[in-house]
């Protein structure tokens, strides 16, 4: 049920059969109902998942109310070494209506995981924002997880931002 302040969103969406690791993930998203448009987001991934190797690339349109021309383009890759995960990502906004708004942006980041044991693991990753309007900030968080199974584990996590409050958070992940 949804509350006086709350609209239903319809979305519309195409995953592809995989093909030699690759998939295209399509969406076609409406989040206002009132608006007189049938769809506000459109997006599309191009992902690859193959051994060692993922990557993925993708790009939305943002057209509604007070965003008409936003476009976001993101890259991100990832490496498993076995004992040892690399990631990356880049996300580039590119605001059409307003290049000097704070939705005008690049952003990246990168993370290394470690397997320690069956039982532990843990990651280091550092992310950087870089916004108009001298919004820019940066984080580097680091997190330790217990896993008591493949699909359940506790984890402990910290992060120092650059321009905003530091953190410290725990609690229990569950797959389903």
């Amino acid at each position: 049920m949804f509350g006086q302040n709350e609209q239903a969103s319809d979305v519309t969406s195409y995953a592809s059969p995989h093909f030699g690791g690759f998939q295209f993930v399509g969406a076609a998203i409406a989040v206002d109902a009132q608006n007189d448009q049938d769809f506000d987001v459109y997006t599309g991934r191009l992902l690859y998942n193959e051994g060692p190797l993922n990557f993925g690339l993708g790009h939305t349109k943002i057209k509604r109310p007070g965003i008409d021309s936003l476009y976001r383009t993101s890259f991100g890759l990832g490496y498993d070494l076995g004992m040892f995960q690399l990631g990356g990502v880049y996300e580039h906004n590119n605001d059409r209506e307003n290049s000097n708004a704070s939705s005008d942006f690049d952003a990246w980041a990168i993370n290394i995981s470690a397997d320690l044991t069956d039982k532990w693991s843990l990651s280091a990753g550092y992310a950087e924002n870089d916004k108009n309007l001298d919004l820019d900030n940066d984080v580097v968080v680091g997190s330790v997880r217990h896993h008591f199974n493949k699909k359940v584990y506790a984890f402990l996590e910290a992060a120092r931002y650059d321009r905003t409050d530091n953190n410290v958070s725990g609690g229990l992940n569950v797959s389903f």
